[in-house]
C-alpha cells in the first residue's frame, strides 16, 4: 500500500527517519562550523590576504544558498530525496578531503584554487541537506505526530 504525502510512516520508520536526517543534520552543519577554522588556518598559517579567506567563504556560501531551492525542486520532482541527500553529504565529505589536500599545497597558487573548489563543493553539498531534510522530516511524521 503506497502512503500518501502527509500520513504518518510506521514509528520504527519515524524513528530511523528521524535519526539519519538528525545525523545528516550533524554531518552537515558540523562541517559547515569548520570553515571558520579552516579560514583562521590558512589566514595565519599560510599567510593568505584577508580578501583571499573572504572571497573562499563568499564562494561557500554563495553556492549553497543559490542551489538550495534547485535541489530541492530537483528532490521533489524526481521522489529520490534519500538518495540526493546521500550524495550531498558524500560530497561534503569528498570536499573537505580536498581541504586538507589544499592545506598540505606547497604554493599559494595550488592553495587558493584547491580551497575555492572545495569551498564550492562543500556549498553543493550543503545545499542538499536543508530542503530535502525537512521535506523527508515531513513526509514521514503526518499531522498530529509529536
Amino acid at each position: 500500500m503506497r502512503r500518501g504525502r502527509l500520513q504518518s510512516a510506521r514509528p520504527v520508520e519515524k524513528w530511523r527517519v528521524l535519526a539519519f536526517t538528525s545525523l545528516g543534520h550533524l554531518i552537515n552543519d558540523g562541517w559547515t562550523m569548520f570553515l571558520p577554522l579552516v579560514a583562521d588556518i590558512i589566514a595565519n598559517e599560510k599567510h593568505t590576504l584577508p580578501i583571499a579567506v573572504t572571497l573562499i567563504l563568499v564562494s561557500f556560501y554563495s553556492s549553497s544558498a543559490l542551489l538550495n531551492f534547485y535541489v530541492g525542486h530537483l528532490a521533489d520532482s524526481r521522489g529520490s530525496q534519500g538518495s540526493i541527500l546521500a550524495r550531498g553529504i558524500a560530497l561534503i565529505s569528498l570536499a573537505f578531503l580536498g581541504f586538507a589536500l589544499a592545506l598540505a599545497a606547497p604554493t599559494n597558487g595550488v592553495l587558493y584554487f584547491l580551497l575555492a573548489g572545495a569551498a564550492i563543493l562543500v556549498g553543493f553539498g550543503s545545499s542538499s541537506y536543508h530542503p530535502i531534510g525537512a521535506a523527508i522530516i515531513q513526509a514521514s511524521f503526518g499531522p498530529g505526530d509529536s
